[in-house]
């Protein structure tokens, strides 16, 4: 028995989706708060409040805070994921997401939204420091100094670029060692870091390289 649903692709358009028997087996495991945000390539599962189910009691104390326009969830999610100790993880097709073109997080690049960006990982670096959490701290260290590395990419073109450019890579500058010396990170990534120092245009060179290689 298939299960189905609607699944939005536009404001103006809609495509019927088949969903697998709920009653199939998954792919399903257990994993502590803490622990799911120790995992770096899981970060876009964790920073998302979409595609999730919370226990009431979790959001205690924790709200949307209103400074951010953009990335409001990435502020805020991983604070409830922290109080949680454990967290399911299911592979299983369970949600269905609104996609529309004209939402906030599709909108074109501004300023704003970078900093935005930027905000929501120091708010996590601070919230890890005020929680003694060192290993958490690390790692929102190694988020941020990705943030800042996307943002370097992304303000070509845009008004104040080279102002901006600047004010972003100096922030890289001052902060990059925390993962050069981050010993739970591979040699080759840590080694990105300096080598990013030195020169930060590589990495639109290697992004684009490794978009190439994972299309093929």
């Amino acid at each position: 028995k298939m299960a189905y649903t609607e699944r939005t692709i536009k404001a103006d358009e809609k495509e019927k989706m088949d969903f697998d028997d709920l009653s199939e087996k998954d792919d399903e495991y257990l994993i502590s708060g803490k622990k799911l945000l120790m995992r770096e390539e899981l970060r876009v599962m964790y920073s998302m409040v979409w595609g999730k189910l919370f226990k009431n009691g979790l959001w205690e104390n924790v709200r949307f805070d209103p400074k951010y326009k953009y990335y409001e969830d990435g502020g805020t999610t991983f604070k409830v994921i922290y109080n949680a100790d454990r967290v399911a993880i299911s592979q299983r097709k369970l949600y269905n997401y609104f996609y529309s073109d004209n939402s906030s997080i599709r909108s074109s690049v501004s300023e704003r939204k970078l900093r935005d960006g930027i905000e929501t990982e120091i708010d996590k670096i601070k919230f890890y420091k005020k929680k003694n959490e060192p290993e958490l701290t690390d790692m929102a260290y190694i988020a941020y100094l990705n943030t800042l590395l996307l943002c370097c990419r992304t303000v070509d073109g845009m008004e104040n670029a080279g102002n901006l450019f600047r004010e972003f890579f100096s922030e890289y500058k001052r902060y990059y060692k925390f993962a050069v010396n981050n010993k739970s990170l591979p040699k080759v990534q840590r080694l990105k870091y300096v080598v990013y120092r030195l020169f930060p245009h590589v990495q639109k060179y290697y992004i684009k390289l490794k978009m190439k290689t994972i299309g093929n």
